[in-house]
């Protein structure tokens, strides 16, 4: 019965498998060259992207959400990740052997409280090209005056613009 029903649909069957063949290739395609959310984005290195995930979402108690440079000129947006207020005494960008300190003008971050700090006077960087620094920030509790660094562990990697 199912061999008859074969016989007599085959057309029709081996149409609906060809169109389903062709959606997954074509979703496939456009997922990975990032047309679709959750794609990939062949713009960037794979050190990039783990640079990205890693200020992101794995370092505490001040994440990197943002980042960017232009000339010699560095921006990003730190939040605080913790449920405790906590202040920034110093933020050192490091590459190779040289490196930048700064205080924030707004030391101080409210737990959630995202701020944008500028570096300046760091190696210049070529619109297109890549930047990578090491970062640490020296910190203290708004009730405590115990200073902690936080040490990155991976780079902080992006695009010149």
């Amino acid at each position: 019965m199912i061999v008859s029903y074969i016989h007599k649909h085959y057309s029709k069957i081996w149409i609906a498998v060809s169109i389903v063949v062709i959606i997954v290739l074509v979703l496939g395609t456009s997922t990975g060259t990032g047309y679709f959310p959750g794609g990939c984005d062949y713009g960037y290195d794979p050190k990039t992207i783990q640079s990205q995930i890693y200020w992101r979402e794995e370092v505490k108690p001040f994440a990197i959400l943002e980042h960017t440079q232009s000339g010699s000129n560095l921006k990003f947006v730190v939040q605080n990740v913790e449920a405790d207020s906590m202040s920034i005494d110093t933020i050192n960008v490091s590459w190779q052997g040289s490196t930048v300190g700064v205080t924030p003008l707004s030391p101080d971050f409210s737990p959630s409280e995202k701020k944008t700090i500028s570096i300046t006077n760091l190696s210049p960087c070529v619109p297109g090209g890549t930047y990578e620094y090491r970062v640490n920030f020296t910190y203290s509790g708004i009730n405590s005056s115990e200073q902690k660094t936080e040490v990155g562990a991976k780079t902080l990697v992006g695009k010149c613009s």
